[in-house]
């Protein structure tokens, strides 16, 4: 058998390398996001911690004209947050296309980087940016948010429009919470929102990308 040179060696110790340091970064990557989903209804949380608030809103999502929900839209959609003190970077997985939802989530000031709807074989994905802040022991009202979503084979884009309701804010807060005392309401409402979407498509381990 032929020995290998001293360059091979160092070549192949290389390659052998890559993946770990791969893997490494990803975990650190991975490592460094937290996952938070809404709550479910009637689930009790402690509103007795200091440092956590609540934030509130409601999703209506039309899909090329048509209204969307739960269980038929073939896509799940995720928020994806950055703190905007420390960087600490968050998913919200799960947000409803179609209701109400509540989130549990440290005091701070937090920056929405991306809207995704993500299927395992495709995802769109926009930042449709906005800012909101989550203050001790009260609950942030991002409003209702009327999303319409169009897409194509390729180009999408996501609109997004905000009404103040605030009866109706109180209702989902109740159907949620339930009839205990609830954190006083701080509304935080954002103005219209156009944003273009990206298409990623998964096939055979190969991703296609749309243009921006």
């Amino acid at each position: 058998m032929k020995n290998l040179s001293l360059a091979n060696v160092r070549s192949s110790r290389r390659w052998l390398g890559m993946p770990l340091i791969f893997l490494l970064s990803l975990a650190v990557t991975i490592g460094c996001t937290t996952v938070v989903t809404p709550l479910k209804p009637g689930a009790v949380t402690s509103l007795e911690a200091p440092d956590h608030g609540y934030v509130l809103g409601r999703v209506h999502l039309q899909w090329n004209g048509k209204p969307q929900t739960v269980g038929q839209f073939p896509y799940n959609m995720k928020w994806s947050l950055a703190d905007e003190k420390s960087g600490t970077q968050l998913v919200i997985d799960r947000v409803p296309v179609d209701g109400p939802f509540v989130l549990n989530l440290p005091a701070d000031s937090y920056r929405l980087t991306a809207v995704s709807f993500d299927n395992g074989l495709g995802m769109w994905q926009t930042p449709l940016p906005t800012s909101f802040s989550v203050r001790p022991q009260k609950c942030t009202n991002m409003g209702t948010w009327d999303l319409a979503m169009q897409t194509e084979f390729f180009p999408g884009l996501l609109t997004r429009r905000v009404r103040d309701q605030q009866e109706q804010a109180e209702q989902d807060m109740r159907a949620i919470m339930g009839d205990r005392v609830w954190p006083p309401m701080v509304a935080q409402l954002e103005v219209p929102e156009r944003s273009p979407m990206v298409l990623t498509l998964q096939t055979q381990g190969t991703q296609l990308t749309s243009p921006p």
